[in-house]
């Protein structure tokens, strides 16, 4: 499948996804590579030789998957060489029957003319998981943006981490301090819940010049895991 725009790389990643193919799955990503889950530490992944070392489609296998059914895309932010899309999968049997599904937002970005998805932000519910009450992770989003909108580094910091996550194009980076942080000015910004679970919540923050796209957990009490900037 092309991956001349943004909405065709986010369908390439599951069309070549159910090919079972590591090659040509891992083509379908940037690099470096970066999925941000609550579950587990991210690990960065260097290139598409070490991402395709390191995938097996035998654990789907054995729970009886056949192939995965991408959701529709929405579109949260978008800028010419990168996009925010809310989507997800499902995994299923061969007749269709559904095996689990989860809430994905897709960072998608150009690179060399090929759009392809550098980072996913990952709710991963655990079986019949509730829905993070907003409230919490809002108030955290909101003290980041007006921690910008005052340019008070620390403030900003104190609703993330311990690491945080910046992605941007070709880039991933683990950022460990607050002068490391990257930060824009947020005109006017809206504040959007994307995508929630029980332990990890995505928001969108939508301004007149520039918007983020947020990934927070509650491992430490609600923090910014992520950010990514368009």
């Amino acid at each position: 499948m092309p991956r001349d725009t943004a909405l065709r790389a986010y369908r390439n990643f599951f069309s070549s996804f159910n090919t079972r193919d590591p090659h040509e799955f891992s083509m379908a990503l940037h690099y470096p590579h970066v999925r941000i889950t609550w579950r587990s530490q991210p690990r960065v992944i260097a290139d598409a030789e070490a991402h395709a070392l390191n995938i097996t489609w035998q654990p789907f296998i054995d729970q009886g998957w056949d192939h995965t059914n991408g959701h529709e895309p929405q579109v949260v932010h978008t800028s010419t060489d990168k996009w925010h899309i809310a989507g997800g999968w499902t995994r299923v049997r061969s007749d269709d029957s559904p095996i689990l599904t989860n809430f994905v937002t897709y960072i998608v970005t150009r690179i060399d003319d090929l759009w392809g998805i550098q980072c996913r932000y990952g709710i991963d519910p655990e079986p019949d998981s509730k829905k993070v009450e907003a409230e919490i992770p809002l108030r955290v989003v909101d003290s980041f943006r007006r921690a910008i909108g005052r340019r008070t580094l620390d403030d900003a910091w104190n609703a993330c981490g311990p690491t945080v996550y910046a992605i941007d194009v070709g880039s991933v980076r683990k950022i460990t301090s607050p002068e490391e942080l990257p930060l824009r000015e947020i005109t006017g910004g809206n504040v959007e819940l994307i995508q929630s679970g029980l332990h990890s919540a995505t928001f969108a923050v939508t301004g007149n010049l520039n918007s983020a796209l947020l990934y927070l957990t509650d491992e430490n009490g609600w923090r910014i895991r992520a950010v990514s900037w368009i």
